[in-house]
This record gives C-alpha cells, sequence and structure tokens, in this order.
C-alpha cells in the first residue's frame, strides 16, 4: 500500500499526463471541503493507518501506530521519548503496574498529559505493543507482565511487581 501510493502521489507530483495536472489541482481543494478524506489521506501518508493485527481478546489499540501524544517530565512527546529504542510504557504515575521494577535497559515509563489515554506498551517503532482499560490494577499488572515476557524476553514472575509491591502470583 505504501509503495503504490508513494508512487501514484509521485506521478501526480510529476504531472506529466492532464489527467494527473488535473488531479494535482483538484487534490487540495477536494481536502479542503472534505476533511475525513484529508485525515485519511495524511494517515496513510505518515503511517499512521497502517496497522498489525491484535491477538484475539486484545485491546482494540494495540497493532495500531500511536500518534505523537503530549507527555509530563522530562520528554514533551511520545516521539521523543521512543529516540532511545526503548519500548515506553504510557501510564499515569500513579499507575500501579508502575509501582514495580520495569527493567530502565528496555523500557522507559512515561506519563501522558491526557487522562484519557488506557495504559499502553509502546514498541520502539511507535505500534502498541499492549494496551489496557481494565479497571481492575492486578489485571493491568498481570497483562503488562505478560506483554513485557512477549515482547522484552523477560521472563514473567521477574518483570513487574503488584500494586502493593509483592509480588504477583505467575
Amino acid at each position: 500500500m505504501i509503495v503504490r501510493l508513494s508512487g501514484r502521489l509521485l506521478t501526480t507530483a510529476l504531472a506529466r499526463t492532464r489527467r494527473d495536472r488535473v488531479l494535482r489541482a483538484t487534490l487540495p481543494i477536494i481536502m479542503n471541503r472534505f476533511p475525513p478524506a484529508a485525515r485519511r489521506l495524511r494517515e496513510a501518508i505518515s503511517g499512521l493507518a497502517i496497522s498489525y493485527s491484535a491477538p484475539r481478546g486484545a485491546h482494540p489499540l494495540v497493532g495500531r501506530r500511536v500518534p505523537d501524544v503530549l507527555l509530563t517530565g522530562d520528554a514533551s512527546r511520545l516521539y521523543d521519548a521512543l529516540r532511545d529504542g526503548r519500548f515506553v510504557l504510557l501510564a499515569p504515575a500513579d499507575e500501579p503496574a508502575v509501582t514495580g521494577s520495569l527493567p530502565p535497559a528496555r523500557v522507559r515509563h512515561a506519563t501522558p498529559r491526557s487522562a484519557r489515554l488506557p495504559s499502553m506498551l509502546v514498541r520502539p517503532d511507535g505500534y502498541i505493543a499492549w494496551a489496557s482499560a481494565a479497571a481492575d490494577p492486578a489485571t493491568r499488572v498481570l497483562g503488562l507482565r505478560s506483554a513485557l515476557a512477549e515482547w522484552c524476553g523477560l521472563p514473567p514472575e521477574s518483570t513487574v511487581t503488584g500494586p502493593v509491591g509483592t509480588r504477583l502470583p505467575g
């Protein structure tokens, strides 16, 4: 899809045929009149529209590329936090899953400014490896532990402690 889209955009930009010149001239007009079409084109060009299939039962965001969200603390944006090649756990500062020991060599914690986002583990390439909006803190901890084991190769029993600092069974 990316190759086809970029090829078509290049052909339109170079515009040798009358059809391509007409398309190049009308595309901005169409985009201004139909914001949903403009958004879809922006997402296709930027790669935000590309997603991977998620495992059965996973949060709907798993496998999707996360937009550059605003953060609190030392990194002001998610994409800045991803620059060092580590996973980023996006979660509130008081998230019980963060109270455990995240492996700092592989995962860093960042707090999003928006409280509406679910807790999520973002891969270094900007795709969501795990997400949870579960109300039960223990469920989120177990889900994160499993995701860290799968994505970072960490033993499930040693990745994250529970909400009160005790190791959860596993």
